[in-house]
């Protein structure tokens, strides 16, 4: 499947301080995945999301997927705490605050590193949203 990128100056919006303002602002959670194009674990992740993305009976509502080359983008990668690629982080869509990801034996992270199965990626999306909704920053993961 192939993967549509997206432009990194569409992550500029996310630092921004909303106030209403920003174009995520009626989403609740903008998931952004930095990925290689010539690296295929980083492509395994963004075929996935390009999929959920593409379908949309299996985003979440109010869920914004986002997907950057790393390469064409590194200094945003790097300020999103993305050195290993794939990386998926996720943002409250009303101001751009980065959300906490919980998972057994792991540091709680701004990201999950690494390729992921695409029935986690709903897990993970569908948990953000939840957590969002529930007024918290932080998503709790049991993988």
């Amino acid at each position: 499947m192939a993967v549509r990128l997206d432009e990194p100056h569409l992550l500029d919006d996310l630092s921004r301080p909303s106030g209403g303002a920003s174009a995520y602002a009626h989403m609740d959670v903008v998931c952004v995945c930095f990925t290689q194009t010539w690296n295929p674990p980083a492509l395994h992740t963004a075929q996935a999301l390009e999929a959920l993305r593409t379908d949309k009976s299996k985003l979440p509502p109010n869920v914004h997927v986002l997907i950057v080359d790393a390469d064409a983008a590194p200094t945003a990668a790097w300020q999103n705490g993305a050195y290993a690629y794939p990386s998926v982080c996720l943002f409250r869509g009303s101001d751009g605050t980065p959300l906490s990801i919980s998972r057994p034996f792991f540091a709680v992270d701004c990201k999950v590193c690494g390729p992921i199965a695409p029935r986690l990626l709903e897990q993970l999306l569908k948990a953000a949203a939840e957590s969002v909704k529930k007024g918290t920053t932080t998503v709790r993961l049991d993988w």
